[in-house]
Formats: structure tokens, C-alpha cells, sequence
């Protein structure tokens, strides 16, 4: 685990330091971390390379190394940047069969991996000799001995523990057991199947794996496991192994169908995933699919569920998932879907069928009405009669406003928009505009003022914003600032989620936690583990705090023992 030193800084918001006692509104950075405390997963359906030793298979991936245990069939949490990886972009994955070592080459380095000491070894290519114009294509091993091929030719490590490494034109030794490049299976292409079933099938001369919206996959890498397995490493269609006798290929589905990560819903012992195409990180995959992820977590079970024509599925970006008891409701860029929960089925609704605008923002309900925020106003759903009904909620002051999160509390809807906050009461339908700080204006009037993130607890609701972090009494009716340095938020929030003891804000370089007890506030990095830096989603689950990035899904276990306070 990368960590930092423990560092306290005394910043505190100074307009603020009337209203509260002298310790509060101090940030803390990282603390004593052990492994398993992040965990990072994020799409692995982009697979470079395959490697395995006589106990554990692994294929390398755009989302750090997949890990299955070959006596257990067990697949066991992917080795990422949580876990100190520098980067998740795997380009090659070797073992050393002396002592199985696991060593990987990224983007940006070469590291080995202890599974004793569950710690990585690190060494950046500058380190070791290889030029910003050179890549590693292979890694071999023999007496005691670490080859590494490049582009430019070979170099030597005098030790499998050292990063010392030094240059020779070839190999000697010709006992050495190569991975990647050179470990590639010179005999002809065995003649593996695949069960349409899967939804996929094979075209063998063009070395690819085709989907049923006829995308083709390349195969980047195949290598057989000691057990006889073959192991299909594949370039947008996951990681396959076929059976040793039958020869059928099956998919290993397991991750994310998408990176980006925008949204994230707990369902019982099942979670929802959604992502977004639109990011930057996909412009160099022209075949880039968009899908929204279903992860049974009880039996480890990932299910995709890929944009296409023929499933009726638009998941380019997805804002928000909200099950409930017959259905599962998807906000996104394109309009509001919908997927039966005892079937495949899948609907959506765009401007056409009601909605202010197709971009939707956030969901809510009140238990008999599904409210959806718009980028021009405020929509709900009800049932009438044999099918639902969308229809515009008529408030003047929210026409083209963007309501981008909403919180239902009390027989009232609060609203976070591009012009403040709202607090509509559904019962007579008064509404009612505050500022990012909590003073009520004049409805209708604009502000400029974006917020994004609201969350409550028994007693209060709360609001975070570029602008500053404030709460509201749901008894009193009283607005109270909670002091925090500003250039914590000033990238950007882009979500919040509490209970009774914590706040966190998801931002777009890190999040932030109070602890309400000692109000005090705790930031986190990628150099504590966040898989990513632009935090777009947050969610607690009791001890438990998952974080939806830019690079994937993060679960942060905040209530093990060894960091309580």
C-alpha cells in the first residue's frame, strides 16, 4: 500500500472560527493502513497478457492483474493501484517458478510481488535502464536469473530479488522460461469452441472473439496452465479458458463493464454499476462498449449488461441507479430506463415520452412517486392503469434549471441544481431557493451556484458544494456552515453520503470525511488507495465506504479496528 507521511494541517476557514471551538475544521491526511483496507476493481474485459505457476493463474489487464487460483477455482480480488500497483495499465505478466514471484510491467514501470509479504517491489524504467522509447515485450527466468527482452535488446538482473539489471546483446542461457512475447505457443491455433450461448463466438482467422452486436474482439495473448487449461487473454471481450479435454472456451467474467465509474447502487447482497463513455480515458479504444455492471457479491458473480441495438440498452453514461421492488430505474444522458427484475427486459424514456430533457440526473422516491432531476427541470413517474406515466412537474422557477441530486425527507423534496438548493413540500407545493451557504432567496432567483452533493442523518440534512459544506436542522429549521478550507473543494464536488457518524464528499481530486464527533476532517488520495483521483460517486455501507472513480470501483474498509481513532 503507497502511503504518505501523517501530516496535520491547521486549515481552517477564518470567517467561520467565531461560530466554533479552536480544533475544528482541521484536515488529517493518510494513516496506518494494512492490505485488504482498498480494494480497487475496475474493467478487465481489455487483457494484455497470461501467465500462471503451478498454485495461480493471471492475466494482465487495463485493470490491473486478475488472480485465480487454479486448486480452488476461486478468483481472489485483482492486484491494483490499491494494492500498489503503479498503474493499472498491465502490458505483462510473468512468475518465476523458483519462487513465485509475480512480476508485472506497466505503463509506467516494473514491479515483483511477494504473495508471503502481500508488498510489491518497484523499480520505474529509468531506473532499470529501459529508455521512454523502449518497451519490455518479454521476461524470462533461470538460474536465479531475470531476463528482460526489449525492443533494443535484452538486459540482465544478477538476482529474481534484485531491480539491479544490466544490458546484453542475447540470451545465454537457453534454459530460460520465457512469458509474453517470447512465451508465445509456436504450434498452430488450437482448435477450441465456444457455446453460442454466451452470446459470443468465434472467428478464427481473424484471431477474434465476436459479440452478438457483431464487435469484434482481438486475442492478445493465449497460454496453457499446467492443469492443461488454455487461458484467452482478449481485447474487449474479457478472459476465457477452455477446458483441457472438451476444448470449449468459457468467459471468466469478472469486473467491470466499464471504467469510468459515474454511479453505484447497493441492492441487498447485489450492486449496480454504472459508468461513463464519455470520459477522456476511452478515446484511444475505438471499440469501447458501454454497459452497466450487475455484481451478485454473495457468490462473486459479475453480470454485463452492454449497450447495443439489439439489447435496447443505452448506457453511455449512467447518472444514477435506483432498484426498487419490481424494477430497476437508470438514469442517464439519454433518458430514463428501466430493466424488469425477473427478466432481460429493458425500456427507456426519452423527451418524447415527457421528460424536460433526455439528460437525467438523479432519482428519488417517495415510495409512491419516482422523481427524476432533469437538465431542465423536475419530472416524476407514477403508475396509471397498465403502464407508467411521465409527467412535468409545472414549477416556473425550476424551468432549465439542472436538478442535479434530490433527497426526499418529510414529506418534502430537496433539490440540488445549478442555481442553489430547493426544498419543495409535495404537499402544497411550495418552493422554496437557498444559497450555497443556507440564506433563503427569492424563488426563481439566479444564483450560478452549482451543488452536487446531499446527504442527511437523524437530525440533519447536509449540502456540499464548491462553495463550502453546510447543514440544515430538521427540527430547527437552522442553517450552520461546518468549516473547511475551501481549496478542498474548489476541483469540484460531485456527490456526499453519511450516516450517523461520518460525512463523505466525493470531489474531483479525492474525497473527504467528518467525523461528526470531533468534527473533524480526513482526506483521501490515490497514495492511500482510491483507484482514482476524480471521485464521481460515494457510498456507504456500514463499515464499509465504496467510491466510484475514474479508474474503476473502490471499497474502503473505514471501521476495521486499526483505524479507529
Amino acid at each position: 500500500m503507497k502511503r504518505v507521511p501523517t501530516v496535520l494541517l491547521f486549515l481552517v476557514n477564518a470567517a467561520l472560527m467565531a461560530q466554533i471551538s479552536p480544533n475544528q475544521g482541521n484536515v488529517y491526511y493518510s494513516l496506518k493502513y494494512q492490505p485488504g483496507d482498498w480494494i480497487t476493481i475496475s474493467t478487465m474485459r481489455y487483457a494484455t497478457s497470461v501467465a500462471s505457476s503451478y498454485r495461480m493463474a493471471y492475466v494482465g489487464t487495463s485493470g490491473g492483474v486478475f488472480r485465480y487460483d487454479l486448486n480452488k477455482k476461486k478468483i481472489y480480488y485483482p492486484l491494483t493501484t490499491s494494492n500498489g500497483l503503479l498503474d493499472n495499465d498491465v502490458r505483462l505478466v510473468a512468475v518465476d517458478p523458483q519462487n513465485e514471484f509475480l512480476w508485472v510491467a506497466t505503463k509506467q514501470g516494473l514491479q515483483y510481488y511477494s504473495t508471503l509479504s502481500e508488498r510489491f517491489s518497484t523499480a520505474r524504467y529509468v531506473q532499470i535502464g529501459v529508455g521512454i522509447d523502449e518497451e519490455i515485450l518479454s521476461i524470462g527466468f533461470s538460474g536465479g536469473k531475470v531476463w528482460l527482452q526489449t525492443t533494443k535488446g535484452y538486459l540482465l538482473s544478477q538476482s529474481n530479488s534484485s531491480m539491479s539489471f544490466f544490458r546484453e546483446d542475447a540470451p545465454i542461457d537457453a534454459g530460460i522460461r520465457w512469458f509474453g512475447k517470447e512465451g508465445l505457443i509456436r504450434t498452430a491455433w488450437p482448435g477450441i469452441a465456444i457455446d453460442h450461448e454466451t452470446g459470443f463466438f468465434l472467428d478464427a482467422a481473424c484471431m477474434s472473439i465476436v459479440d452478438q452486436e457483431f464487435r469484434k474482439a482481438k486475442i492478445t495473448y493465449y497460454a496453457y496452465d499446467y492443469l492443461g487449461g488454455l487461458w484467452i487473454a482478449t481485447d474487449g471481450a474479457g478472459i476465457w479458458r477452455a477446458a483441457p479435454v472438451s476444448l470449449i472456451a468459457e468467459p471468466l467474467v469478472y469486473g467491470l463493464a466499464m471504467e469510468d465509474v459515474s454511479a453505484i447502487s447497493i441492492d441487498g447482497l447485489t450492486m449496480w454499476i454504472g459508468g461513463n463513455l464519455d470520459s477522456p480515458l476511452f478515446r484511444n479504444y475505438r471499440r469501447a462498449v458501454a454497459g452497466i455492471t450487475h455484481w451478485n457479491q454473495e457468490v462473486d458473480r459479475f453480470d454485463w449488461y452492454d449497450s447495443g441495438f439489439r439489447s435496447g440498452i443505452k448506457a453511455d453514461y449512467v447518472t444514477e441507479i435506483l432498484p426498487d421492488s419490481e424494477w430497476i430505474w437508470i438514469g442517464t444522458h439519454e433518458g430514463l430506463m428501466r430493466k424488469s427484475r425477473t427478466a432481460d427486459y429493458w425500456s427507456l424514456y426519452g423527451q418524447s415520452s415527457g421528460l424536460y430533457h433526455p439528460r437525467v440526473y438523479c432519482l428519488t422516491t417517495d415510495s409512491i412517486n419516482l422523481y427524476i432531476g432533469t437538465q431542465s427541470g423536475l419530472n416524476k413517474v407514477f403508475w396509471s392503469g397498465n403502464d407508467y406515466i411521465v409527467a412535468r412537474i409545472e414549477l416556473p422557477a425550476l424551468f432549465n434549471v439542472s436538478v442535479y441530486k434530490m433527497l426526499y425527507n418529510q414529506g418534502k423534496l430537496w433539490m440540488t441544481t445549478n442555481q442553489g438548493i430547493f426544498s419543495l413540500d409535495l404537499s402544497n407545493q411550495i418552493l422554496r431557493q437557498f444559497n450555497a451557504l443556507g440564506y433563503e432567496v427569492r424563488t426563481g432567483s439566479l444564483l450560478n451556484q452549482e451543488i452536487r452533493g446531499v446527504c442527511e442523518d437523524n437530525d440533519f440534512i447536509y449540502f456540499a458544494s464548491s462553495r463550502g459544506v453546510v447543514r440544515y436542522g430538521k427540527a430547527d429549521q437552522q442553517w450552520i456552515s461546518i468549516p473547511l478550507n475551501l481549496d478542498y473543494l474548489s476541483p469540484g464536488v460531485n456527490d456526499a453520503d453519511g450516516d450517523e457518524d461520518n460525512v463523505w464528499i466525493a470531489t474531483n481530486r479525492g474525497a473527504l470525511r467528518l467525523i461528526k464527533a470531533t468534527n473533524k476532517w480526513i482526506y483521501y488520495s490515490t497514495n492511500d488507495g482510491l483507484g482514482g483521483e476524480r471521485v464521481r460517486s460515494v457510498l456507504v455501507d456500514d463499515d464499509y465506504v465504496w467510491f466510484g472513480t475514474q479508474h474503476g470501483l473502490t471499497q474502503f474498509h473505514w471501521g476495521a479496528e486499526h483505524l479507529k481513532d
